[in-house]
């Protein structure tokens, strides 16, 4: 997948054991990350930004029709974009936002799968389409 335009460090970190909050290693740790979604979603994040309580359109990436966790799934590599994408069991294509100022602080490590997610609403004035209309299926 290309067009990627972050201009972004990556950041390395850890997720503490106890908490299931990431652990950042430098004070300052806002970085750029991506959200997954189906494109019938895109009108209500374009509205009102990333907001698991508003899920109901179109079910999540894994096939769920109730959010998984009380959050956002966001992740911070290409790799990882192209991972949702191609897990999409939403029935239709897909759109990838880029989410910009999270701090990696306040990201939460998933029980099922370790996967991060921020416990907050992202306002959609952080939000870019950065990918639209993906229909890449299968591993």
């Amino acid at each position: 997948m290309g067009g990627w335009r972050t201009g972004r460090q990556r950041i390395g970190y850890r997720v503490s054991s106890q908490s299931r909050r990431v652990v950042a290693p430098y004070s300052w740790t806002v970085t750029t990350h991506f959200h997954v979604s189906s494109v019938h979603n895109r009108e209500s994040i374009s509205k009102y930004g990333l907001d698991w309580r508003r899920m109901g359109a179109a079910p999540g990436i894994a096939g769920s029709r109730q959010p998984e966790q009380p959050g956002c799934f966001l992740v911070d590599h290409e790799s990882d974009v192209e991972w949702f994408v191609r897990m999409n069991n939403t029935g239709g294509a897909v759109d990838v936002w880029e989410v910009n100022g999270v701090d990696v602080s306040e990201l939460v490590e998933s029980p099922e799968g370790g996967y991060l997610y921020l416990p907050t609403v992202v306002p959609s004035r952080q939000l870019r389409l950065a990918q639209r209309d993906l229909l890449l299926t299968g591993f």
